[in-house]
């Protein structure tokens, strides 16, 4: 598919910063970006999945944060350069207002006025629907310890760390769902990591929660 990009911010006050992590392949290059930034709401990117050699013919799509509920974003083609849509901190700012609401997905293009304009749409998405343990954790309450990759990362959990593995959009839904059953094959036969809970948004069941082994 694409270049995969993730972005996790932390916000105190109206001051931002975070790692931006680019992947391409095997290769994940992080480097650290700071600034401050004004927005109208508390605003973070958590994950991205850009095109940028081909921003012209492929939409750019983003998991976003809007106080504390979980949004999707999908750019159109064309609203915006490459170089913004692959950096959070230039891309937020331009953004339509995305308010808070029931609304689930959005889509941003450029209106007949050639501003950004956007489409609001409230819709079911689909979730892992293996969900054999009793406890689920809300992806949101986990602190972050360090990153993985662009769909795991360690993370602090009942005062340890412990490994949490997302699908963070709708197409890496399945693979979740399969890992989900191998977890529940070998659960206690100790041949590997405990699972320690489904990871949730909202009401979603969009990942797992495991031991960190070392």
């Amino acid at each position: 598919r694409k270049a995969s990009f993730l972005y996790i911010g932390y916000t105190h006050g109206r001051r931002r910063s975070g790692e931006f992590w680019h992947r391409r392949g095997r290769n994940v290059i992080p480097f650290m970006c700071k600034s401050v930034i004004t927005i109208r709401m508390v605003q973070e990117i958590l994950s991205m999945d850009v095109d940028a050699s081909d921003t012209d013919t492929e939409e750019s799509i983003y998991r976003l944060r809007i106080g504390k509920q979980v949004k999707y974003v999908t750019i159109e083609p064309g609203t915006f350069p490459s170089d913004v849509l692959s950096f959070p901190v230039d891309l937020l700012p331009l953004l339509p207002h995305l308010p808070p609401g029931n609304w689930v997905q959005v889509r941003v293009m450029r209106g007949s006025d050639g501003n950004p304009t956007a489409q609001f749409m409230d819709v079911t998405l689909p979730e892992v629907r293996e969900q054999w343990h009793p406890n689920k954790v809300d992806d949101l309450s986990l602190p972050l310890v360090k990153i993985i990759t662009s769909r795991v990362r360690v993370v602090q959990y009942a005062s340890r760390p412990a490994i949490a593995k997302i699908a963070r959009f709708d197409f890496e839904i399945a693979q979740m769902e399969r890992e989900t059953v191998v977890y529940r094959a070998i659960d206690g036969l100790g041949v590997g990591p405990a699972f320690l809970g489904h990871i949730v948004e909202g009401d979603r069941v969009i990942g797992f929660l495991v031991e960190q082994v070392h």
